[in-house]
């Protein structure tokens, strides 16, 4: 049976209380969550704080109800001592909608995580609703505390066992993690918790299939990545980083809402079961199994240019990468020498700095002198493609295209970064053409502002920018970009 651990004597301690067979984790491994306002919560983003309030619910708990309060009022006496307060709902059935209703019920305002894959429950084995967590992100976000909000009733009154353990970290005092017996609340249910079953997921019927649909475009020879897709060897010591970055949900890089009903084009992210097969598999040891490494002939290399050879190149301005330092952006200017219009089908910006390069944006301009020929009044500029690593070849839905008149000009933004070399950068622009002109036009903006400052000190700045659209579009990709400062769009 698990016991309870003790506060040293200057925070400190509990009587003996039995516990659940189920072992608690002493550290909490870094994750990522979205909560039910849409705002992604990764647990190191507050390793500043003396401590993390992390409690139990789900919108059908109605223990889930009159522990939000009671956490509610602790949350508003510690504000002021900068201790983060945030609630998971480890139930994948449960929407955001139901969660935001529960907490409008409730009358309360934090931030409820939702952990759909629920990798991050099954790591704290949260058990019942109205389990509080406190963890230390001074000793490598260690767990301090486990149990309710507050203890039971006794000849004393209700022990106040949370608001010990945060005055304890917020005083700077050695503390060892507590715990506290659950003795009421809602089960949690994990189906997929159950870590023997773990031992029998396979790497080469399982888990290598689910690597090469997922990560091939880019962990590929040829390809972006820093690292390829070769056998299960390179897998296995990639293992503890490919956990980390599922957990916090930065690979594969795609970040729709798939709250939303409906599907993305090109939609690239691991569903909840692939990721739960590939976390479940290393926390297993990563084993090889049997069978034909599915990896060895998988993947090709990827080609120069896989769309085919380009119709026209376009040959960026070299530019010298220094070693160190911080780089303006770079605006070269290269004029279209095609003599005739053409519509564009697809682009494929490479860049001849993989490391150098951070990003690549364009616009064309448009030769206000030419004829338009069948080309009713004039066009606004359009992208000639984009760049962020692991972006692969763009290519536009059928019927749909850029017009680039003759005598134009390709404009480009460059962002580049040091990276400890120099190296001259010799970006390549491949171009795609229709036959014959498209239904539709494809038109780009940006919507942005970078006349703005942020205050000192503050968390969650908000800007609001717009666009006017002069007619009836149709929405075919959006960009976000905003680089570290960015953290919701």
């Amino acid at each position: 049976m698990r016991k309870i651990f003790a506060f040293t004597a200057s925070a400190f301690a509990l009587s003996a209380l039995t516990l659940s067979a189920e072992a608690s984790p002493t550290y909490v491994d870094n994750f990522r969550l979205v909560d039910h306002e849409r705002v992604s919560h990764e647990l190191y983003y507050y390793q500043d704080a003396p401590a993390i309030v992390l409690m139990t619910v789900t919108a059908d708990s109605d223990f889930s109800v009159r522990a939000i309060e009671a956490l509610a009022e602790l949350r508003d006496e510690y504000a002021a001592e900068g201790v983060r307060f945030y609630l998971i709902n480890p139930d994948a059935t449960e929407t955001r909608t139901e969660m935001s209703d529960a907490m409008a019920a409730a009358g309360v305002d934090m931030p409820v995580l939702m952990d759909a894959r629920q990798l991050v429950s099954e790591s704290l084995a949260l058990e019942t609703t109205g389990e509080v967590l406190v963890i230390n992100p001074r000793t490598g976000f260690q767990l301090a505390y486990r149990g309710p909000v507050s203890g039971q009733v006794d000849g004393r009154g209700r022990t106040p066992y949370l608001a010990n353990a945060l005055d304890a970290l917020i005083a700077g005092d050695n503390v060892e993690m507590a715990s506290v017996d659950m003795r009421r609340g809602d089960s949690v249910v994990l189906p997929h918790a159950n870590t023997s079953l773990h031992q029998s997921i396979s790497y080469a019927e399982d888990v290598a299939p689910i690597l090469v649909e997922r990560c091939g475009g880019c962990h590929v020879a040829g390809g972006i990545a820093p690292w390829e897709l070769a056998d299960y060897e390179t897998i296995q010591g990639w293992a503890p980083m490919i956990r980390e970055v599922i957990r916090t949900d930065r690979m594969p890089p795609y970040f729709p809402d798939f709250d939303h009903a409906g599907t993305f084009y090109s939609e690239n992210e691991l569903s909840p079961e692939e990721a739960r097969t590939i976390v479940h598999w290393i926390e297993a040891g990563a084993p090889r199994g049997e069978g034909e490494d599915p990896l060895l002939d998988a993947l090709e290399p990827l080609p120069e240019w896989p769309l085919g050879e380009p119709d026209y190149i376009v040959e960026v301005t070299p530019f010298d990468i220094p070693a160190t330092g911080i780089l303006e952006y770079e605006y070269p200017t290269i004029p279209n020498q095609m003599e005739e219009g053409r519509w564009l089908r697809a682009t494929h910006v490479r860049p001849g700095s993989n490391q150098g390069v951070h990003h690549v944006t364009s616009g064309y301009i448009q030769n206000r002198n030419a004829a338009v020929d069948e080309i009713e009044g004039n066009l606004p500029s359009g992208s000639v493609g984009s760049y962020t690593p692991g972006q692969n070849p763009q290519e536009f839905h059928e019927g749909v295209g850029t017009y680039l008149s003759p005598g134009g000009a390709f404009r480009f933004s460059m962002h580049y970064t040091t990276f400890g070399l120099e190296e001259t950068d010799r970006t390549q622009v491949g171009l795609y053409f229709h036959d014959e002109p498209p239904e539709l036009i494809m038109r780009s903006t940006v919507i942005g502002d970078s006349n703005f400052v942020i205050p000192a000190g503050e968390e969650n700045f908000h800007i609001t920018s717009y666009t006017l659209f002069p007619a009836d579009a149709e929405l075919y990709t959006l960009y976000p970009h905003a680089h570290y400062r960015g953290k919701r769009v």
